[in-house]
C-alpha cells in the first residue's frame, strides 16, 4: 500500500519542486481519501474514540473551488448567490435602495450603498475638506434594514452595524433586560428551563458541552446526546421571541450544537480540535501519506485541497480537464 504512495510522490510534479507547465489552468485536484478508507477510519478513531465520522465522508467529493473555498449565502428574495462578508452591501443595493443612506455633509451627494463611493466624492470634490466623513443614516433606517437582511437572509443579524442601530434590538419588551442571547434569556428568565438537559435526568446547562460532559461523569454514557429545548419547545420560544424581541430576525434554529461548539481532545496528540477539524487534523497530523492529488500529474498534498488546487491554476493554466479532489484508483 504505501509502496504506491511513494510511487506518486517520486512523480516529476513534488511539491517542492520548480513548476512544470502543463497547460492544464482549469484541474481540479482529485483526493485519495477513498483509495484506503479503512485507514483513514482507524486512524481518525484512535484520534477521536468517542466520536464518529460525519456519513459519506469517503463519497466522491463534490470538486473543489478554484478560487476559493469561501462559505456563499443566496438571497431568498433574489436568489443571488454570494460571499457571506457581501450580505450587507447586497442588501443595500439590491433592496432597501434608499438613495441617502450614505450622504456628503458638505452638498447634495449622496449613495444608497456605499460609503466609500461618498469618500471618493469627498477627497476629489471637497478638497479642502478631504478628513471630512460621510454621513450614515443607518439608525434612521434601522427597522426597514433589519427586515430586509431577514427576509434575505432569515437568522442572520449584522453585528458589524453601528452600536446604535443594535441597540433597541438588545432590550427584552418583557422585563426591560439588555440581552446578548436572545434564546437563553428566553429559557431561563420566561420559561424557567435550560437551553440544553440531560436526557436520563433533571440536568441541564446553557451549553450543550456542559451536559455532555454530565452524561460522560455522571451516566457513563458518550453517545446520547443532549436534550435542546429550543427544538423540543420551539413554538413557545418563537412565541415569546416576539413578545421579547418584536422585529428582531429569529435565530431559534442556531441554538443547537454548532460544529465549533464541539472540541475533543485528540487521544494520540493531546489537542484540542474543533468538530470541523477532527478529519483534517487526522489527515495532517496523523496519517503521513498524501490525500489530495492533481489528476493532471502526480503533485499530491496530505491534507490541504486548497495546495492542490492553486498547484492546477499556476502550472496547469490552459487545460479544462485537470481536477482537485480524493485521491482514487485511476
Amino acid at each position: 500500500f504505501y509502496d504506491s504512495w511513494l510511487v506518486r510522490l517520486s512523480g516529476p510534479c513534488k511539491s517542492n519542486s520548480p513548476p512544470a507547465t502543463h497547460n492544464n489552468a482549469d484541474l481540479d485536484p482529485i483526493s485519495n481519501l477513498e483509495l484506503n478508507p479503512e485507514h483513514v477510519q482507524q486512524r481518525f478513531s484512535e484520534c477521536f474514540p468517542s466520536r464518529k465520522m460525519k456519513p459519506g465522508t469517503f463519497d466522491k467529493k463534490k470538486e473543489s473551488t478554484m478560487l476559493s473555498d469561501e462559505t456563499k449565502v443566496t438571497c431568498q428574495e433574489c436568489f443571488q448567490e454570494m460571499k457571506t462578508e457581501d450580505r450587507q452591501i447586497h442588501v443595500y443595493r439590491h433592496h432597501l435602495k434608499e438613495p441617502r443612506l450614505y450622504e456628503c455633509p458638505l452638498c447634495d451627494f449622496s449613495h444608497h450603498a456605499c460609503s466609500s463611493d461618498v469618500r471618493a466624492h469627498i477627497k476629489f470634490t471637497h478638497r479642502d475638506n478631504a478628513d471630512v466623513l460621510p454621513r450614515a443614516n443607518l439608525l434612521q433606517y434601522s427597522q426597514q434594514i433589519a427586515e430586509w437582511n431577514d427576509r434575505c437572509f432569515p437568522g442572520w443579524i449584522n453585528r458589524k452595524l453601528p452600536a446604535s442601530v443594535m441597540e433597541d434590538f438588545n432590550r427584552c419588551r418583557l422585563c426591560d433586560e439588555d440581552v446578548r442571547q436572545t434564546s437563553r434569556h428566553i429559557a431561563e428568565a420566561h420559561l424557567m428551563i435550560q437551553l440544553h438537559q440531560c436526557p436520563l435526568c433533571e440536568y441541564g446547562a446553557p451549553e450543550s458541552r456542559l451536559v455532555k460532559r454530565h452524561l460522560k461523569n455522571s451516566h457513563d454514557e458518550l453517545e446520547m446526546e443532549p436534550i435542546a429545548n429550543v427544538v423540543v419547545r420551539r413554538a413557545d420560544f418563537s412565541a415569546l421571541h416576539d413578545k421579547c424581541f418584536p422585529g428582531r430576525p429569529k435565530r431559534l434554529s442556531n441554538i443547537t450544537i454548532s460544529d465549533d461548539g464541539r472540541r475533543t481532545k485528540c487521544k494520540l496528540c493531546l489537542s484540542t480540535i474543533s468538530r470541523k477539524r477532527r478529519l483534517t487534523h487526522t489527515l495532517e497530523k496523523h496519517m503521513s501519506m498524501p490525500s489530495y492529488g492533481c489528476s493532471a500529474c502526480q503533485f499530491t498534498h496530505n491534507w490541504d485541497d486548497s495546495a492542490v488546487a492553486n498547484h492546477i491554476k499556476t502550472v496547469h493554466s490552459k487545460s479544462s480537464n485537470a481536477k482537485a479532489s480524493l485521491l482514487i484508483d485511476y
